[in-house]
């Protein structure tokens, strides 16, 4: 792996680096293929995942999955899938990079949290799925998503997302804080400063 990375990523026992020239390399655990690799249950030294081969654009590690924002817009996700984390049909892991689908592209970014991920469109519109325990995914609790649905967040445009274990919160472009989830700890923040998404 060369040396002129852009990015990284950290997962509960797995890390992933963006490079500049040579796409994405991964290293860590690969219990679920959060790694992207098929066989090695364990990558001791950084491998490049060659579905994504420089066409990424951003990466994001969850606790035991991996999604990434390609240049072309495509949500690419991998790894543990039980609640619907990667974003396709069934709850099987997924060991190599499969597409999330339509419904989010034009992605320019993507978080990952424990078992939800959300991508964020050059549109300006939040994208979530996977746990929908405690309201992780829309701000109330429902079933798992084991695809993208859209987060109604009463905001023009949103800058930012950012997914933690079991919440997420984003930015709008006019610079309000807007999150959804569970509030243990008040990992939400306090009412008087930050919005609610419910």
């Amino acid at each position: 792996m060369e040396a002129n990375s852009i990015a990284v990523a950290v997962g509960e026992r797995h890390t992933c680096a963006l490079s500049r020239k040579q796409g994405l390399w991964c290293w860590g655990s690969n219990h679920w293929g959060q790694t992207g690799h098929m066989a090695a249950r364990y990558l001791r030294v950084p491998q490049q995942v060659d579905a994504l081969r420089s066409r990424t654009k951003s990466v994001a590690a969850g606790y035991q999955h991996t999604c990434t924002a390609t240049t072309v817009g495509e949500v690419l996700c991998w790894g543990r899938n039980n609640a619907g984390q990667v974003g396709v049909a069934g709850t099987l892991p997924k060991k190599a990079p499969v597409s999330v689908g339509q419904k989010v592209h034009g992605a320019v970014a993507v978080t990952a949290g424990n078992e939800h991920s959300c991508s964020l469109t050059k549109a300006g519109k939040v994208w979530c799925w996977g746990r929908g325990r405690l309201g992780l995914l829309h701000g109330k609790p429902r079933a798992n998503d084991l695809g993208p649905s859209a987060v109604d967040i009463p905001a023009e445009s949103i800058v930012a997302v950012s997914a933690g274990d079991w919440h997420t919160c984003a930015l709008s472009s006019s610079s309000e804080v807007w999150c959804w989830g569970g509030n243990f700890a008040d990992g939400e923040g306090d009412p008087a400063t930050v919005r609610r998404v419910e």
